[in-house]
């Protein structure tokens, strides 16, 4: 119901995504956090991993959920690794299988939502959105340097992200988390102000999605729920758009 009456209102598709989202599964979440008193575990450095048989179906699994997601509307990464973990017939996960099989759904899931442009015409992520705006007729070779790019550019964070990672587990526990939590709050709810003034919006019908959607995210973590039902908010109503009744 939120997702049909936001996204059919005339406050403009980005700052419907913009409100609902936030509050859905980021605000909520700090929220949450803030109020129970949470803290950043210790941390430590490991500088090895094993390429194992689990992380070889957890790879492959990923790749394939993602690209699931890249040509179906509506779905998240939440539901690309559930599909991922159904695929391995793992129930028990450890954390590091999860890391790897939601990486392998992520960056399938853009390049697959790149090449849908191309083989239905039809942009299914924020990022093929905006590559079709910029280009008005995909093709092949455009297709085939996409490819390249995303290898080249998951091959140079794969790097820095160790780089990063490691600074990051010297210099995290420094950090008050619950401070830092509420200027994330502050700081996403300024901007989201900020954008419907400028875009002339109605602000107390933004504000009001905005801290519906928080009680919804809430509604979760109170109840221990997977937050992968919030999606609904999008597939709901786009299934309910391509089938022409709405």
């Amino acid at each position: 119901m939120l997702g049909f009456f936001v996204l059919q209102s005339n406050v403009g598709s980005n700052l419907a995504l913009l409100s609902i989202l936030s509050g859905l599964f980021s605000v909520s979440n700090l929220i949450y956090t803030v109020n129970n008193d949470s803290h950043i575990p210790p941390q430590k450095e490991e500088n090895s991993f094993l390429v194992d048989d689990k992380f070889k179906r957890s790879v492959f699994a990923g790749s394939i959920s993602g690209c699931v997601l890249g040509l179906l509307p509506g779905l998240g990464p939440a539901q690309g690794t559930l599909i991922a973990q159904s695929l391995t017939l793992n129930k028990n996960v450890s954390p590091e299988e999860f890391i790897i099989t939601n990486s392998g759904v992520n960056i399938s899931d853009t390049l697959f939502s790149l090449i849908a442009i191309y083989l239905i015409n039809n942009p299914r992520s924020a990022i093929s959105v905006y590559v079709s705006n910029i280009l008005s007729e995909v093709e092949l070779i455009h297709i085939i340097f996409f490819i390249f790019v995303c290898l080249i550019t998951v091959s140079v964070c794969c790097m820095l992200s160790i780089k990063v990672g490691d600074w990051m587990i010297d210099h995290v526990l420094k950090i008050d988390y619950k401070k830092f939590n509420l200027f994330i709050i502050i700081l996403i709810s300024s901007i989201l102000v900020f954008f419907t003034i400028c875009n002339n919006g109605c602000l107390w019908y933004v504000i009001l999605c905005y801290v519906t959607s928080i009680s919804l995210g809430l509604v979760c973590n109170v109840l221990d729920l997977s937050k992968s039902n919030l999606m609904g908010v999008l597939i709901v109503p786009s299934i309910l758009t391509y089938l022409g009744i709405i």
